[in-house]
């Protein structure tokens, strides 16, 4: 099948930009959400994608499309105004001048709607399926529910079933976040130190040395209900990877919650990297990162540009900060550190090394230059909130 067919079968697809590479023939179709997508793309590859992995990045953009050149997929199809909304000069330059289609899909039109007709031309149905979604290794399975390339439930028991897999299971993700040179050898020596740790509980690791970055599955005990009663078990996984390693640079991890389906591969890979990068543009001088501890984090970081969420930190944080600056004093961090104990005004004063009476006064002139009652349970909520906000976006 040609990408032009691919246009025939239905009208509302249109080129944006490297129509002469019409006559490519599409051997496949995958759905990439995820930067990791590049690691499987396969030649004669139709790739769809709503760009959500590089909204606000053109540089990444750029490299997806050049990855997708490289490794000889057929075209790209995009759904522009979802993510993306415009194409940028330089993208489109490299398209036409290596003849890849580049595509624009409507919003409205689903996956299925495209790779439906195209899989029923390419060959039969159930042989497609046969071949493209049995995979040899229970790395690759893991690595395709990551990226979702494949949704059908039905499916994804059938391949787990292959692979000897349990479809039901106590899991939990992260990513392993390092900034050196880490060879395939020495991680495969830290991976099998890892599967005779944790052998009870069945531990897959992927790397991606390109990215610097380490995958890991755990199969965990129906004790691990929610990330915050893994924070022991992981100290002990942190240490023993840093020590393996064999490195003086510091390691990053980020934690999923525990998930029961396989199915939910894909969401616990999105908080465990969402945990990453929140947690260390707030925490920079911890290593564990638990989705759990960031929920509002990532509230807040997905709209930083609200009003409502400006204002409070407008009133509440740069007023106290600029007093500080004018007065000399240091209100400001007698509000974190009040924050940070629950105004619990006996453990705040001993942070502060101050006596409460002091502490008490503090109280009182803080409540009068933020025009608040430092008292009320909302305004405490408020304040604690300003604050988060002020350390994302700082």
């Amino acid at each position: 099948m040609k990408v032009d067919d691919l246009l025939k079968i239905n009208s509302e697809l249109k080129y944006i930009s490297g129509a002469d590479g019409g006559n490519r023939n599409i051997k496949y179709v995958d759905v990439i959400e995820i930067p990791e997508g590049g690691y499987w793309i396969k030649e004669g590859d139709l790739i769809i994608t709503t760009g959500y992995f590089f909204k606000n990045n053109d540089s990444l953009f750029l490299d997806f499309v050049s990855t997708l050149i490289e490794k000889k997929a057929c075209c790209l199809g995009i759904k522009l105004g979802k993510y993306i909304n415009v194409i940028t000069k330089e993208i489109i330059e490299l398209s036409e001048k290596n003849n890849f289609p580049l595509i624009n899909i409507p919003i409205y039109l689903s996956y299925r709607e495209i790779s439906k007709p195209v899989l029923k031309f390419i060959a039969n149905e159930d042989d497609y399926i046969k071949n493209q979604f049995q995979y040899s290794t229970v790395e690759m399975f893991y690595l395709s529910l990551i990226s979702q390339i494949d949704s059908q439930i039905s499916r994804i028991m059938g391949n787990a079933k292959y692979l000897s897999i349990p479809y039901n299971a106590n899991r939990c993700l992260c990513i392993v976040r390092y900034n050196f040179t880490l060879s395939e050898k020495l991680f495969i020596t830290i991976y099998n130190q890892l599967k005779k740790q944790y052998a009870s509980n069945n531990i897959t690791c992927i790397h991606q040395p390109d990215l610097k970055k380490i995958i890991c599955i755990l199969e965990l005990d129906m004790s691990f209900l929610y990330a915050k009663q893994l924070d022991s078990f992981f100290k002990e996984f942190y240490q023993m990877i840093y020590s393996a390693m064999i490195s003086n640079n510091p390691i990053h991890v980020g934690i999923s919650e525990c998930f029961n389906t396989l199915t939910q591969m894909n969401k616990a890979y999105k908080n465990a990297d969402r945990a990453l990068k929140i947690g260390f543009m707030t925490k920079k001088k911890i290593h564990l990162f638990f989705y759990s501890d960031y929920i509002v984090d990532e509230l807040l970081y997905d709209n930083l540009e609200h009003d409502s969420l400006k204002l409070l930190y407008q009133n509440y944080i740069i007023k106290l900060i600029q007093y500080d600056n004018q007065n000399n004093t240091d209100f400001y961090y007698t509000l974190v550190a009040l924050n940070e104990y629950g105004f619990n005004m006996n453990k705040a004063s001993e942070m502060l090394f101050i006596h409460r009476n002091t502490l008490y006064k503090r109280v009182e002139k803080i409540s009068q230059i933020l025009q608040c009652n430092l008292e009320d349970p909302q305004t405490k909520f408020i304040v604690a909130l300003s604050l988060r906000y002020g350390n994302i976006i700082e």
